[in-house]
């Protein structure tokens, strides 16, 4: 219900007219194309340099595999339309972002019509992302004084499982791990004998950005057995 923010599974925030009433920017997450009030972004900026931002928190991270874009249903020159913006990422609560996908060109809008929507897939637009916690489309120049106009946001992905990929040991006895990971977080390894009693071998290992790695170094195994290893999200 886009009407009292329910039934979606994160939290919205916006540089500005943050809701969903009149022209508010939470209509880009409304699932709804080619209406006036649908429209996000429709009003006049609040202070130079007219920057502005739609963000969406979610529970637990996911890997954006794709998303799309629909241009503003009204101004049919498109001149509302933004022409430098970006798909950006976080880990830390918006303290700092990563650029997934940036669009950058100044002379021309994405778009050729109205209400169009565009789909970008990673791996053909751009790189294969880590996972994120937060999302972000951030526009960065204001085409009119009038403020900017976006049509639709659909955010598309997996979501992230934090898994051992490789173990080795070298021949003097040290253990390398790596797992699948996220940027901007810290990981904890535990080892087991009976996968019941576990130990911690370390726990504040810096995440690597996609994939992470550690070594275990010899002398720290037990005497005989068998050993096992988890990895954690601090």
């Amino acid at each position: 219900n886009p009407n009292l923010n329910e039934g979606y599974n994160g939290a919205f925030s916006a540089s500005r007219a943050a809701s969903f009433t009149g022209e508010g920017a939470f209509n880009v997450f409304d699932n709804r194309v080619g209406a006036f009030g649908d429209d996000g972004f429709g009003i006049e900026p609040t202070a130079f340099p007219w920057s502005d931002w739609v963000q969406v928190d979610l529970d637990a991270p996911h890997t954006l595999t794709h998303f799309t874009l629909a241009s503003e249903s009204s101004f049919s020159d498109g001149s509302w339309d933004p022409h430098i913006w970006a798909i950006e990422g976080s880990n830390d609560g918006g303290q700092t972002w990563d650029v997934i996908f940036l669009r950058d060109n100044a002379d021309q809008s994405v778009w050729t019509e109205r209400s169009q929507v565009i789909r970008f897939d990673a791996g053909r637009h751009y790189a294969m992302p880590p996972a994120y916690r937060s999302f972000r489309f951030f526009n960065n120049r204001l085409e009119e004084l009038w403020g900017l106009r976006l049509g639709e946001l659909e955010l598309f992905g997996q979501p992230h499982q934090c898994r051992i990929s490789e173990v080795r040991r070298d021949q003097d006895g040290a253990i390398d791990l790596e797992w699948t990971s996220i940027p901007g977080v810290t990981y904890a390894i535990e080892e087991s004998d009976d996968l019941q009693t576990w130990r911690e071998v370390v726990d504040s290992c810096p995440s690597g950005g996609a994939q992470s790695s550690y070594r275990i170094t010899a002398g720290t195994e037990p005497a005989v057995g068998t050993r096992f290893f988890r990895v954690r999200e601090q």
